[in-house]
């Protein structure tokens, strides 16, 4: 067999084969694994976009939180009596 004009033989050619079949089956099919990918894409982008949100709101707090503590009694510092003074 000739290849860019030089003689290739049987061997060089088995071991190119050897090489593409054992090379596919560690790979996989690479394309069919991309497209999967692409496919899932948008279903991925929402859970990490959900996550996100609600490990914020974790750190932040639920919405509507600060509107229900504006309920509770406040004491103003300015009427209160004076801390004891501790004396020897």
């Amino acid at each position: 067999m000739l290849i860019f004009g030089s003689q290739v033989d049987a061997a060089f050619m088995l071991g190119l084969m050897i090489y593409s079949v054992s090379s596919y089956f560690y790979a996989g099919d690479h394309n069919g694994k991309l497209e999967l990918y692409a496919k899932h894409q948008a279903e991925l982008s929402r859970r990490i976009m959900c996550k996100e949100e609600s490990e914020m709101a974790a750190l932040v707090g639920k919405p509507g939180q600060h509107e229900a503590d504006s309920t509770e009694e406040t004491v103003d510092l300015e009427d209160a009596p004076p801390a004891p003074s501790k004396k020897k």
